[in-house]
């Protein structure tokens, strides 16, 4: 049997997470005696870093103006449902003093006339929600194209191994040292500044 098929499954483990972090693996020999994991030595080639894509939407120019932009658009829905629904309650009371004094004829009509606008005030939510989540994934989509080659930028620059979304990748500390969003946020309202 070789000495490869001896190997651990937790030095095989560790040996795949080296090569994944850049730490120098061992090299086997086809007689050498199994590896133990405690001899595998991790020797990070870069730094680990961070960014608050929140924060950057918020503290950037360019963020900023998204994020207005589809608050505009949300207060716009807004106003459009808060008048659909006046118009409809309006209805109900129409339908609710007319019941003594209007014919069955009127009253057919008008509950009718209830429920179309029911169904518009229904329909209107439903597509408003729609337009609202993508006009959200379109403009974070647009950020991103925008963000993900300056981040690049400052990890080749600054030597970062890794750069990880901070709080979004299950990451619970981070150190400020390692946060980069200042930087990107600097970066991006430069290249907003300068027309790129």
């Amino acid at each position: 049997m070789s000495v490869r098929s001896r190997v651990s499954l937790t030095s095989l483990a560790l040996f795949l997470i080296s090569g994944l972090v850049g730490g120098v693996a061992a090299v086997y020999a086809e007689e050498a005696a199994p590896v133990d994991a405690a001899q595998l030595v991790v020797q990070p080639q870069g730094r680990v870093g961070v960014i608050d894509i929140g924060r950057l939407m918020e503290a950037s120019e360019t963020g900023r103006a998204a994020l207005s932009s589809l608050e505009v658009m949300q207060a716009e829905k807004k106003a459009r449902f808060d008048a659909l629904t006046a118009e409809g309650a309006a209805l109900e009371a129409q339908l609710k003093e007319g019941e003594l004094t209007l014919a069955e004829e009127k009253m057919s009509a008008l509950r009718q006339e209830i429920e179309d606008k029911k169904v518009e005030i229904s329909r209107f939510g439903t597509d408003s929600q729609r337009e609202l989540e993508q006009a959200q994934r379109s403009t974070f989509s647009e950020i991103q194209q925008r963000v993900f080659p300056i981040i690049n930028e400052v990890g080749r620059e600054g030597a970062f191994a890794l750069i990880f979304r901070k709080f979004e990748s299950g990451l619970i500390f981070a150190d400020e040292e390692i946060d980069i969003t200042d930087q990107v946020i600097a970066r991006l309202d430069g290249a907003t500044q300068s027309g790129g």
